[in-house]
């Protein structure tokens, strides 16, 4: 399948292709920790501030830190001073972004290909040139292709959905509800407990109908009644 064939396309740059994106997972928590080692202490782990710190890590994690490449170093801080809400950026993310550089490889070239064509396959079903299939086929087409998704997979679309980089799936702030594509298709159902660590799915994506769940929401159940 065409999503196979992404995968594929991705494992091809390790040799052990079963552990790839649990390797990219791996590094992006530990991106996750030294962004929430050096944000402000006094801030409390609310979903705003977790927001944020999930956004600067996956930012760092997909471009990387070059300070050999000007432009992208200078998107990277922009990326940062807006996502943080700061003027300039502190003496100690200064340290931080070194430690990154010196630890850490970019992953656009492999991740930005992977995300797009997912993103675009799952728009495209949900969009006007499927519209004669109603919400229940729309469904079974998608969940062929989530059912295609490791649970390492769904745990790096998750932190992708949340940066701005992914924000097209559900959190852009204009998105109706028939667009919010994470919730509406269930996309993370099989994450598993722990994967993301001590972080909850259900902060940002309540309305998931998660494997573990005993029954769906009832804010779930009134939007099957609306999706189309």
């Amino acid at each position: 399948s065409y999503h196979k064939q992404n995968v594929i396309e991705i494992n091809s740059l390790n040799q052990n292709n079963d552990s790839t994106f649990r390797k990219l997972l791996d590094e992006y928590h530990s991106i996750y920790d030294m962004v929430d080692g050096f944000y402000d202490k006094k801030i409390k782990r609310d979903k705003e501030s977790i927001m944020k710190i999930i956004q600067v890590s996956y930012i760092l994690f997909f471009y990387g830190y070059n300070r050999k490449d000007k432009s992208k170093v200078e998107n990277i801080k922009n990326w940062i001073l807006t996502i943080a809400n700061v003027k300039e950026i502190p003496l100690e993310w200064s340290i931080m972004l070194k430690s990154i550089q010196d630890e850490f490889i970019d992953h656009q070239s492999q991740l930005s290909h992977y995300y797009r064509n997912l993103f675009q396959t799952v728009k495209y079903i949900n969009g006007s040139a499927t519209s004669t299939l109603d919400y229940s086929q729309k469904y079974d087409y998608v969940k062929i292709i989530r059912a295609q998704l490791s649970n390492y997979e769904q745990a790096l679309l998750f932190y992708n959905s949340i940066s701005p980089l992914g924000s097209a799936w559900e959190l852009e702030s204009n998105k109706v509800e028939n667009d919010q594509l994470i919730t509406k298709y269930n996309m993370i159902k099989n994450l598993p407990h722990k994967i993301l660590r001590s972080l909850d799915p259900k902060l940002f994506y309540p309305n998931v109908y998660y494997e573990y769940d005993s029954a769906p929401t009832s804010d779930r159940i009134k939007l099957v009644k609306l999706y189309k």
